[in-house]
Order: C-alpha cells, then sequence, then structure tokens
C-alpha cells in the first residue's frame, strides 16, 4: 500500500470517528493539538500544547448548517500547559461549528477566557482560542479594554511587558476527536477445580467404588452357584 493511499485511509477513518455520534445526546470530544514549537512565548514551552476536551449537547442539531454552540456546551478541561479551564474558572467566549446532513457535528472552533464575567476594563484576561483547522491561538495576561454589555464579557485585549500572545500555523485539518466508550469485557466466572489433594480423593473414591462392585458381582455369582 502506498504511503499516499495510507494517508487517505487515516483521514478517512478520523473524519468517520469524528462524525459517528449521530445527531443527538451529549457527546464528549477530545483535542490534542499541535506543539507550540518556535512560536511559543515564555512561559510556554516549545514542547508544550493545547489539550482536552469539551461535552456538547447535540439533541436536536439542524442538519447541513451552521450552529452557535456556545449555549450547549455542557462541560469541558482545556489546558494550554500552563493555564487549565474549566467551567468553575473560565466561561466560554464563543463555539461555532458546522453540522452534515444528518445534523452530525462535522468540525467546530471553541474560545475560553478566564476568569468568569462580568468582566471590567483593565482587567487581567486569559485565552484559547481553538479553531476547527486544528491550531490555536494563546492569549495570556492581556488587558480587558472594552465590554460588551449584553454578555458582560470581554471583546478586545490590548497588552504590555507582562502580557503575550501566540499561535501555531500547522493547518493539520479538524483534530477534534469523539470519546468512544470503552468496552467492558463481560465477567467471566471461573470454574472451580479440584487441588492436588481432591484430585488424590476423587481417585481414591473411584477405585473404592470400583471394587465394591465387583466384589458384588463375584458375591452374586457365588450365591447362584
Amino acid at each position: 500500500m502506498t504511503a499516499t493511499l495510507k494517508t487517505t485511509f487515516r483521514g478517512l477513518a478520523a473524519t468517520l470517528l469524528f462524525c459517528a455520534s449521530a445527531a443527538w445526546g451529549q457527546v464528549t470530544y477530545d483535542y490534542n493539538g499541535p506543539v507550540y514549537g518556535a512560536e511559543a512565548i515564555a512561559p510556554y514551552s516549545a514542547t508544550m500544547n493545547t489539550s482536552g476536551w469539551v461535552s456538547i449537547n447535540n439533541t436536536g442539531l439542524p442538519p447541513s448548517t451552521g450552529v452557535n454552540l456556545a449555549p450547549l456546551l455542557a462541560n469541558w478541561n482545556i489546558s494550554d500547559g500552563v493555564i487549565t479551564y474549566t467551567p468553575a474558572n473560565s466561561v466560554i467566549f464563543s463555539a461555532f461549528g458546522y453540522t452534515g446532513s444528518s445534523s452530525e457535528l462535522t468540525g467546530f472552533a471553541v474560545s475560553i477566557m478566564q476568569p468568569l464575567g462580568p468582566h471590567t476594563n483593565g482587567q487581567r484576561i486569559d485565552s484559547v482560542h481553538i479553531f476547527e483547522g486544528g491550531d490555536v491561538n494563546v492569549r495570556y495576561n492581556g488587558i480587558c479594554n472594552a465590554v460588551d454589555s449584553s454578555t458582560g464579557l470581554c471583546i478586545s485585549l490590548t497588552g504590555d511587558a507582562e502580557s503575550g500572545i501566540f499561535a501555531t500555523y500547522d493547518f493539520p485539518g479538524n483534530l477534534w476527536r469523539i470519546r468512544v466508550a470503552p468496552v467492558v469485557s463481560p465477567t467471566i466466572t471461573a470454574v472451580p477445580t479440584l487441588g492436588e489433594w481432591g484430585l488424590l480423593l476423587s481417585a481414591l473414591l473411584l477405585a473404592g467404588l470400583g471394587a465394591y462392585k465387583t466384589s458384588r458381582r463375584r458375591g452374586s455369582s457365588q450365591i447362584r452357584n
């Protein structure tokens, strides 16, 4: 098999795995992004990356269209290597995806920021943005300079000497993967087996039973004679 065919099959398998969730129920998607490499800025290192998971309520998604997923994100745990974003300390700034003909999610982008809102001008904000194409934008310790009055969330950041921003540019494609539930093997009850002494006693019992039957046959033959 050629390298091209192998690459094609791997891509097809990844796509099928992503779309296999169907369109209903809460589904967890895992993400493992590209390493930052030379783009990293301290306190981040070149070997770090963004990884984690989000759980999305896929119930009733419309087919073949774009969908605002922000109100549908039920849970998340995303780490950029330094900061871990969870519902306890962060908020979904935006989440947008696309569905296929069967209402299955075919890809999506997520932006998360901390701390929890409402935000204020001058407040320090951290954020991570995972794009549909798989790349990541990391912003840390930015300074909020504009707040959306309807959501209370910061919509514009500036920086200073204590801030930083960088992104990956690998264009790896969709890296979200449906978390497949582990296969639980059926419980097999062991059949009890006889130990060494049990086998010996069983052999003696069988030998005794055989001798008893033989003696009875001999006795009955003598009586008839």
